[in-house]
């Protein structure tokens, strides 16, 4: 019986550590902490002009450190940031973004969104996990200036995992 009890315990174990992509580095204690942040930054901000504003600069500053990035973006009008393509685009940026964080604690659903998500940008030509990669970083950068208590390393961890899923299918 002990040795039946012993088994089970490791598979046990094994399942609940296997069962998660995010659970190396982005713990469900930071995964909580990002939401409740993220929730905290955007739960008096129901106005599409901060939202657009705070999308739209996070974009330009990935173009700035990575002006090849100019051109992917040509499509949606970068040469007039606050014209309506542009914002647009931003706009949903945003929103792709609160759904994943409101995906962390959902794992069969957030990866099939980052699966989605990354199949979309295979599909166009010269984007590469590097942009990613700067945009969360961006992004972090950013959000610490607008929260007090802004917890970085919960913050890094997820996105370093979430950008692992995002970018599975670009080179």
């Amino acid at each position: 019986m002990f040795k039946l009890a012993i088994v089970m315990s490791i598979a046990l174990f094994g399942i609940v550590i296997g069962d998660s992509h995010l659970s190396g580095e982005c713990s469900a204690g930071d995964r909580k902490i990002v939401q409740d942040q993220w929730s905290e930054l955007w739960h008096d901000t129901d106005s599409s002009v901060i939202k657009a504003a705070f999308a739209r600069a996070i974009l330009m500053k990935v173009v700035e450190i990575h002006p090849e990035t100019r051109s992917l973006f040509a499509q949606v009008d970068i040469d007039n940031p606050t014209g309506g393509k542009f914002t647009a685009h931003s706009l949903r940026i945003l929103t792709a973004m609160d759904l994943i964080v409101n995906l962390l604690g959902n794992q069969e659903a957030l990866d099939a969104a980052l699966a989605h998500l990354s199949m979309q940008h295979q599909l166009r030509k010269n984007i590469k996990t590097e942009y990613f990669k700067t945009f969360g970083d961006v992004y972090i950068n950013a959000a610490t200036k607008l929260l007090d208590e802004f917890n970085v390393l919960a913050w890094k961890s997820c996105v370093k995992e979430v950008t692992v899923g995002f970018t599975q299918f670009l080179p």
